[in-house]
C-alpha cells in the first residue's frame, strides 16, 4: 500500500474583507471580560453523546462547561446548561446554534462573527 503525504490547505471560511467588516462593527460593543479556571470544552463531534454523564459530573464538581457551536443546544437538550459558549466561525449559518440561548450561559463571540449573532444575544 502506497502512503501519500497529506496536503493541508489552510484558509478561512469567509473572505478577509468580511471578517474585517464584522470586527469593525463588533469591536465597538461594550462586552465583559471573564475569569475561569477548570473548563470542560465540548465541541460538536459525534463522540459528545458518549460523554454526557462525564460532562454532567464535572459540572457538579465545579467545572465550567464550555460549548462550541452545535454542542450548545445538544447539551441543553440533555439537561446540561453550559456556563460558556464560544463561537468564532464567521459564517451566517451559525445563528441556529443559539436557538436555546439563555441567561445562565455567558456567550463569548469572536468579533469576526456575523452581527446577527450579537443581535440575537442582545
Amino acid at each position: 500500500m502506497k502512503v501519500e503525504p497529506a496536503e493541508f490547505v489552510l484558509r478561512k471560511n469567509v473572505t478577509s474583507q468580511d471578517s474585517v467588516a464584522n470586527i469593525r462593527i463588533n469591536e465597538a460593543r461594550d462586552l465583559p471580560r471573564l475569569d475561569f479556571k477548570r473548563v470542560a470544552v465540548c465541541a460538536s463531534g459525534p463522540s459528545l453523546a458518549d460523554h454526557v454523564e462525564d460532562i454532567r459530573d464535572r459540572q457538579k464538581q465545579g467545572w465550567h462547561v464550555a460549548a462550541m457551536n452545535g454542542s450548545h443546544n445538544f447539551l441543553i437538550e440533555r439537561g446540561i446548561t453550559p456556563d460558556l459558549m464560544f463561537m468564532v466561525d464567521a459564517r451566517p449559518v451559525n445563528l441556529p446554534f443559539l436557538a436555546l440561548a439563555n441567561d445562565h450561559t455567558t456567550y463569548i463571540i469572536a468579533s469576526q462573527c456575523q452581527p446577527e449573532i450579537f443581535d440575537a444575544l442582545a
